[in-house]
């Protein structure tokens, strides 16, 4: 099965080994692929898209190392990374230390595990929760751009505004796609 090409009359599959989409009946498609590379709403939704996959993978690697640390302190204390492990050793090292040092030092342990576990998740929020508003920006543009080819061609005709139409379109579903 091909892309979806959006052309004047109706909506078909495209062939997808060409640079735009071309309909099956020979027909340009109002909308193409070399379009993304010239919207800016388009390709700031891409590289927040990217940033976002970045950093959720990240977030799975530390994660999965933080897991494999603490299953490492079960089995052995010793020499597992994990910061109760460095705790015990604190313990071993400091065998008459103060409550209240022992404390602060498995504060400090507990604060910069937290840093390393949480790092980033701001950023992933701040990607998430404007992405919608990006899309939406993509929608008015797209939509301002229907009636600017209305203005121009004095015609209302579905093939004078897909174009716009589609963009809006796109932009909406982009900024939806990264938000979720």
């Amino acid at each position: 099965m091909g892309n979806w090409c959006v052309p004047r009359r109706g909506i078909v599959f495209g062939d997808p080994h060409r640079g735009t989409l071309r309909c099956r009946d020979g027909s340009d498609s109002v909308f193409s692929l070399s379009h993304i590379g010239r919207d800016p709403v388009l390709i700031i939704l891409l590289i927040a898209s990217v940033a976002s996959w970045i950093i959720i993978l990240d977030r799975w690697i530390v994660f999965a190392r933080g897991l494999r640390a603490d299953q490492g302190f079960q089995r052995d204390a010793v020499s597992s990374p994990s910061p109760l492990a460095v705790f015990a050793q604190l313990l071993a090292r400091h065998p008459r230390a103060s409550r209240e040092h022992l404390i602060t030092q498995l504060n400090a342990l507990l604060l910069r595990q937290r840093q390393r576990l949480e790092g980033k998740l701001p950023l992933l929020g701040v990607i998430g929760s404007t992405a919608p508003y990006v899309g939406l920006l993509g929608t008015v543009i797209g939509i301002i751009q229907a009636f600017h080819a209305i203005t121009l061609a004095n015609n209302m005709s579905p093939s004078v505004v897909a174009n716009g139409i589609a963009t809006a379109l796109i932009a909406t579903a982009a900024g939806l796609g990264v938000a979720i």
